[in-house]
């Protein structure tokens, strides 16, 4: 799976890059995206089901996506965070921080004990080995721009 960060305080959201599939490989890629101007985006689960959240997000949100019961979504902007499952329903969350995919209470833990979020991150990746990895990609509400490039 994953390990994502969306912290509130810190206003940007951040993931490992490592992602794997069922056939057992393993590969890097983007997991962090801006989907709109200001609102930034990542998601856990199958890599499939989370390249479907972001371009739902991207697409307004208006057609239909499934995926499957193992996904989490979530969004940061500057009204806070939100999380979405299977369904898309969205729900705001009033804490300052959410963790989603395997390594997300590794990474919670760690931030209550008053860690960043890249070392919250390294963590995850230490106790979540074979599911968090690779570079730690970060990106800020206030540099999140959709279409990218566009000022």
């Amino acid at each position: 799976m994953t390990t994502v960060v969306a912290s509130r305080k810190d206003g940007l959201i951040a993931s490992d890059s490592l992602t794997t599939d069922s056939a057992g490989g393993w590969f890097f890629s983007a997991k962090v995206f801006a989907v709109a101007d200001g609102v930034v985006a990542a998601a856990a689960g199958a890599s499939v089901d989370c390249d479907r959240f972001i371009n739902w997000l991207r697409n307004g949100g208006k057609v239909p996506t499934k995926v499957d019961g193992g996904f989490r979504g979530v969004t940061l902007d500057a009204k806070g965070i939100t999380v979405f499952y299977p369904d898309m329903a969205p729900l705001r969350v009033e804490q300052d921080y959410l963790c989603i995919g395997s390594g997300g209470d590794a990474a919670a833990a760690a931030l209550e004990c008053g860690k960043s979020v890249r070392e919250a991150i390294e963590i995850a990746a230490r106790v979540n080995r074979t599911m968090t990895g690779g570079d730690i990609q970060f990106m800020r509400v206030a540099d999140a721009k959709w279409p990218e490039g566009e000022e």
